[in-house]
């Protein structure tokens, strides 16, 4: 290597180093944004089968999601979203074994909470296995910053079980939020299920065996700690029956701490001994009242929640820029020394050159 290539290879080598911490930034921005999980691993045909997707940051502001399935098997495909999701812009459609989901938030807020993806399989499709493929794209936070700079792609593989032996059976029980316990099968009829204090009601995807109806008990939940029994009471065409119960209990309404009262007041001591010499029923009464759930309250509490996101959002926007121009400057300075270098490198070995010549001469 000649010497006057030192200031080039000098120069590289500069240009390398300050580009490391950049290559290793866009790697950690290629994370996976969503945790792909299959609440059960097989599928009856006619039967249903749920993927719940949960965020692997807390910064999502917007994405897309598209589900690519057969749709010679697949009959149906839905989204259970939370209420706090349902509330903000969320477009669904499917078409051509394609169900696609677009979601942005509100107010510069952030999908926090996971949501659950039901998928329905055609009565008498034949099949060994299905496969469900996940891509996300265009996802971007609150202030419109790109997370991901490719399309992510998850696959998720169910395979085929036979129908129950029993003519009167459930082939899929799923609830809209949460998972049940244990997971279901269909020669057994006990279940537990847990719900956040937020949810008033459910609607269960139940998919009954051919030629069987199925209907349900409830919709409406008990009081916040509270636990009821959902029955589904299946009948087949020759009169046989099953019942599957699946016992929810309702969270109890969460503790708010209220902001600038760090300590009891005497006046609160004071109610608060009043109030223990009330009447049985005024306490159930009470109680009642508490577990309601306040939608005023809570939406003030989104809304402060979603300004301070999208202050920090705001912040870092802002710390990312200065870092990108800090960077920039220090690429001119390391061109600039690089290229000086070389200059100056050049010029001392003709200097040497011109010096040797003469001898050479002589």
């Amino acid at each position: 290597m000649k010497k006057h290539d030192f200031g080039a290879w000098f120069l590289l080598c500069e240009l390398l180093f300050l580009f490391a911490p950049g290559i290793s930034a866009m790697a950690e921005e290629t994370e996976p944004l969503f945790a792909f999980a299959a609440q059960a691993e097989e599928v009856r045909p006619g039967g249903s089968f749920a993927v719940t997707c949960t965020p692997a940051r807390g910064d999502i502001g917007a994405f897309v999601l598209f589900a690519d399935f057969d749709a010679e098997v697949i009959a149906n495909a839905k989204a259970e979203l939370p209420e706090s999701v349902k509330s903000r812009h969320v477009y669904t459609a499917q078409q051509d074994g394609r169900f696609a989901l677009v979601y942005t938030a509100k107010d510069g807020g952030a999908l926090t909470e996971p949501f659950t993806l039901v998928f329905r399989t055609e009565r008498g499709a034949e099949f060994d296995a299905v496969t469900v493929s996940f891509s996300v794209t265009d996802a971007a936070n609150a202030v419109g910053q790109e997370l991901i700079d490719t399309v992510q792609t998850t696959e998720k593989t169910f395979t085929y079980v036979k129908e129950p032996e029993s003519s009167a059976a459930l082939l899929s029980l799923i609830p809209p939020t949460g998972t049940l316990s244990p997971n279901f099968d269909p020669e057994r009829f006990q279940y537990s299920l847990s719900v956040p204090f937020s949810v008033t009601s459910l609607v269960f995807d139940a998919q009954p065996a051919e030629d069987c109806s199925v209907r349900v008990n409830r919709k409406n939940l008990g009081a916040g700690g509270s636990t009821v029994d959902f029955e589904f009471a299946v009948t087949s065409e020759s009169g046989e029956t099953a019942v599957y119960t699946v016992a929810v209990t309702r969270e109890k309404k969460p503790v708010t701490a209220v902001a600038g009262k760090t300590g009891t007041s005497s006046a609160a001591k004071g109610k608060d001994a009043a109030s223990s010499e009330k009447p049985a029923e005024s306490e159930v009464a009470e109680a009642n009242a508490e577990e309601a759930p306040a939608e005023t309250t809570v939406v003030t509490g989104e809304a402060r929640d979603a300004d301070l996101t999208q202050t920090e959002a705001e912040k870092n926007a802002r710390a990312a820029q200065t870092d990108r121009l800090v960077t920039a400057a220090i690429v001119l300075l390391a061109v600039a020394f690089g290229f000086m270098l070389a200059v100056l490198w050049q010029r001392v070995s003709e200097k040497k050159g011109e010096k040797s010549g003469p001898r050479h001469g002589a």
